[in-house]
């Protein structure tokens, strides 16, 4: 409890008491401050009353109030140090909110850069793709020129063989015909002499 909150309870108890003795005097025409006996018994001493009550609410102040400073002081500085840490713990959330949407900020940086590598690596493979397609249709063209030349000289080389074949072939048949026609105009001619020779 506060020592003015003690001062306001004291203030209204005396307040009361003077209410009381008010009445009293009232009813009396004469207000007793320091008379004690029995004839002062419709109207007690209300200087005592209120030193009484005076020396009471400063002893229980004095008694009350080391233990009390005590108390709001550690309440003071636990207050004060829930305050620094409550502080603290903010000043931790917001280092941590910064460091998470900078990590966010450099995650959607290397998002970004990731998926700018895969573009390009995209478009490198699907460039090589492209060569090494256009390569093998050169190599497979090539090839089949080469097939084809090849399947050219052998059907060449075998119409050759076939033609000479024929020319040789022609080339005896005219010999035999012209050697026949010689053999056969020979032996006519030999023929004819000898019958000539046997008529003279």
């Amino acid at each position: 409890m506060h020592r003015p909150s003690i001062l306001f309870s004291a203030l209204s108890m005396l307040v009361s008491m003077a209410v009381f003795a008010g009445e009293h005097v009232a009813e009396s025409h004469q207000i007793n401050w320091w008379g004690l006996g029995s004839k002062y018994r419709d109207s007690p001493a209300l200087g005592w009353y209120i030193l009484t009550f005076i020396i009471f609410v400063s002893g229980l102040i004095y008694a009350v109030k080391k233990p009390l400073g005590l108390y709001l002081a550690a309440r003071s500085n636990d207050i004060r140090k829930a305050i620094n840490e409550a502080k603290i713990a903010k000043e931790d959330a917001t280092r941590q909110m910064l460091a998470c949407q900078e990590r966010l900020s450099q995650l959607d940086n290397e998002i970004a850069h990731m998926k700018a590598e895969f573009v390009k690596q995209g478009t490198l493979e699907k460039a090589q793709l492209k060569k090494a397609a256009e390569q093998m249709a050169v190599q497979i063209a090539k090839d089949a020129d080469d097939v084809i030349a090849g399947d050219m000289r052998q059907a060449m080389y075998r119409l050759k063989q076939e033609m000479a074949g024929q020319v040789v072939a022609l080339v005896r048949e005219e010999i035999k015909n012209r050697t026949n026609q010689q053999i056969e105009n020979r032996m006519r001619s030999e023929f004819t002499q000898d019958v000539g020779k046997l008529m003279h």
